[in-house]
């Protein structure tokens, strides 16, 4: 019995995962999106370019970085560049960055115990990025998010309702060396039960003149 039921929490697990990412890609001919007002123009976008343009994945921490839009010899004229934002170059280059976490809870959260995590940085970089995707929180009192005991001010996008959204907390400061915590709070107990921190990973970016 036991173990009948770790297949099926198994099988859940992954029939949530699929749900809540709201896309599928079903071959080179059709694509599977999503009904939500929120989510459906940005899977509608992605799946498009899997179907018609041939255009890879770029997914932070993913290993299928192909297609029209990779590129991976800087020797040679990027075919895209003119699509690039930003001040003018010569030509592109690598921008420093690093990603010190990186992680998938799929868990609802709970008012007596806050989820955290901890991380290391080498405190080498200039700035940095928290990005997180929740569901089930359509209110900023519903929540805190906070790194390293600091309230980030998080808000949910405004028309989201119980839908999943992603969000980019962006700080213009370098972390410094050692160990770090980030940790959402769950403040609204009528949230229990629908309430669910999907995805977390931060980044760390070097300046832009180097």
């Amino acid at each position: 019995m036991t173990h009948i039921m770790e297949v099926w929490e198994v099988t859940l697990r992954r029939l949530i995962l699929h749900t809540w990412q709201t896309e599928l890609f079903i071959s080179s001919l059709s694509s599977v999106i999503t009904s939500s007002l929120a989510n459906g123009p940005l899977v509608l976008r992605h799946e498009l370019g899997h179907s018609i343009i041939e255009v890879g994945e770029e997914y932070d921490g993913g290993p299928a970085y192909f297609g029209v839009n990779a590129y991976q010899n800087l020797s040679e004229p990027v075919p895209w560049a003119h699509w690039l934002s930003g001040p003018a170059r010569p030509t592109p280059r690598v921008e420093r960055s690093v990603m010190p976490m990186q992680l998938y809870p799929w868990t609802m959260l709970d008012t007596s115990t806050p989820w955290s995590v901890t991380f290391a940085s080498t405190g080498t970089y200039a700035r940095h990025l928290l990005r997180f995707s929740l569901s089930g929180l359509p209110e900023a009192s519903d929540l805190v998010v906070e790194l390293d005991g600091k309230d980030l001010g998080w808000k949910p996008r405004f028309d989201i309702g119980l839908d999943r959204w992603h969000y980019d907390i962006h700080i213009d400061t370098g972390l410094k060396p050692g160990q770090h915590e980030v940790k959402f709070t769950l403040i609204n107990e009528k949230r229990l039960g629908t309430a669910q921190l999907c995805s977390v990973e931060l980044l760390e970016f070097g300046d832009e003149d180097e």
